[in-house]
Parts: structure tokens; sequence; C-alpha cells
């Protein structure tokens, strides 16, 4: 299980033993930000939930492979697109449903994402299916956050949250479905995603994430072989969007702290074309949180760009 769903290994303990008994709750509800895996856990779970192999899911029993292939005729699901989305009639289909037994095996799921896009009409039609649900109905649910829930749902279900990752795991997670992004790429991605897998999918497939990667690596490269004259044309591509000149200057601070930390063995970044002891780094650290602290301010960004090379010079020499 853990080698499908990184991470939120506490919620992974209550949904496998879960699925493993007969005394089993009957309606689960995962909660936690957009981008964290919700639904891929839920569906992961109901897959468990399903299986009739011994690891469950054991991803080759009969009952995985038709969840493979989407053929599987006790698991349905169902996806709120937008706030209201989730109409009374798909509710309706549900409960007509889960009264007949099991096809296949002993349990039916229904996995419901995003529970907060259901209509009045259909909480109030859901709630008489939670507190009677039939014996071989297991529920899947989804949602942001249980203030977005009815009371009445929320206290009917088991609630499950699902949390954001360590940098480290995510950096794994983010390199395992993205092979080619490289180490120092894949903390950048952590760090601005603030542990959410899906943030950070798409802040790297994103234009302004690949832009920066590229300025990020001439900044290196120009500190290395000590070209001024390309620092400068580097801080010049925002020179005339502060915050974006601010967000770029935030960068080569978390990118300087990275190459710190791996100087000391705290950090996955490799440190490459940074060739400066810790007791450097801290000052070009130091330097960058002044200058970019300066654009706050209504003083010039070309001024304080030649200001912040000439500073980085007198340092490095």
């Amino acid at each position: 299980m853990s080698e499908l769903f990184f991470g939120n290994d506490a919620a992974k303990v209550i949904l496998k033993k879960a699925a493993g008994s007969q005394d089993h709750h009957h309606a689960y509800l995962l909660y936690g930000e957009d981008g964290l895996g919700k639904k891929t856990l839920a569906r992961l779970f109901a897959e468990a939930f399903l299986c009739t192999g011994e690891d469950k899911p054991c991803g080759r029993c009969p009952a995985c492979k038709k969840m493979e292939h989407g053929t599987h005729p006790d698991f349905q699901m169902i996806v709120g697109e937008k706030k209201n989305s989730i109409h009374i009639d798909s509710v309706r289909k549900i409960r007509q449903d889960c009264v007949v037994k099991p096809n296949d095996g002993s349990v039916k799921v229904y996995l419901i994402a995003n529970i907060q896009d259901m209509t009045e009409e259909a909480f109030n039609a859901f709630l008489k299916t939670l507190e009677e649900p039939p014996l071989h109905t297991v529920f899947l649910l989804t949602a942001a956050n249980l203030d977005l829930l009815p009371e009445t749902i929320v206290s009917r279900v088991f609630p499950v949250p699902v949390y954001p990752l360590p940098d480290r795991l995510l950096c794994r997670a983010l390199k395992e479905r993205l092979p080619k992004l490289s180490d120092d790429e894949a903390e950048r991605a952590a760090e601005l995603a603030g542990g959410n897998l899906g943030k950070a999918i798409a802040c790297v497939q994103s234009e302004e994430f690949t832009q920066r990667s590229g300025l990020l690596e001439q900044f290196v490269k120009a500190l290395y072989a000590k070209r001024e004259y390309d620092v400068l044309k580097v801080l010049a591509v925002y020179e005339k969007d502060r915050e974006q000149q601010r967000q770029f200057l935030g960068e080569i601070v978390s990118l300087l702290r990275r190459a710190l930390l791996a100087k000391t063995g705290g950090a996955v970044y490799s440190g490459k074309g940074l060739p400066f002891g810790p007791q450097r780094l801290v000052k070009l650290i130091a330097l960058t949180e002044e200058v970019r602290g300066k654009l706050s301010t209504n003083a010039n960004a070309g001024i304080l760009s030649a200001y912040y090379c000439a500073e980085i010079w007198q340092m490095i020499g």
C-alpha cells in the first residue's frame, strides 16, 4: 500500500484495517485541501474493500482487474466538479442501487468525491441512506473541509484527515511521476507547493516554472564563472515587475538555502555550480533578503540590481 500512495500513513492504517475486517464503518470521509490526493487514496481503498486477494489491493485478483478496467459492478464513483453539481438524481440512483446485494463480493463501494458539491436536496436524501445504511455498503467520501458539510453528515461518518507531505517525501513522489525532473527542480516545487503534490505537479508543468528554472540556472552559472554582467541580465528580466522580481529573489534565497543545507548534509540539492562555503552562502542569503526587502519600498529596481551585483562581487571576489 505504501508504494502506491506516498505519506499519510495514519490514514492508510485506518483504511487498510477497515478493508481487511468485516466490522468496518459504513462511511469514511477523507478531508483535506485540494491537491493532496484524497480521491486517489479513496479509490485505492475502494479496490482494497473489493479485493479478494491477500495483500489488499493485490492488483492481481479478478476484482482488482475489474477495478483497473473500470468494469467492477459493485463500484460506483461520483465526482463533484463545482458547487451544487451533485444533484438529487445521482443520490437517488445510489439509494436504489445500494439496497440490492453485491454482484461479485460481499460489499458494494460508492466513492463520492467533493461531497461538498452536493445540493441541499442531495444532502438531505443522502442523509437518509447514512442513517440506515445497508450492511453490505461502504461509502468513501472526500471533502476539502469539514466546515463545508452539514453537521448531520459529519456526525455519521468516520473522519480521516489527509495532510500535506513533508518536502523530502514530496520530492520523491514528484521524481517518480516526472522522472526527468532534476533534484533541485523537485525541491523548488516542493517549497512552492507547501507539501501539496497536486499543486507541485501543476507548478512544474507551468511555463513560469520552466522560465524561472532557466533563469536560476543562468544565475548559478554566472556566479560560478564570476560574470557580473550575466547576473545583471538575469535580474533585468523582471525589472519592470517589482512583485515578480521579489518572487524571483525569494527563489534565489531558497536555492541558496538548499545549497547551504547540502553543505551540512541536510538537503537533496547537490549545490552544483555553487562552490561557496557555508559562511559565504549565509552572507549571500542575507544580502538577497536585504535587496528583496527593499523592493517592497519605492527604491529603484535597476539601482537595486546594480547594488546587488556589486555586493555579490565584493563577497566572492
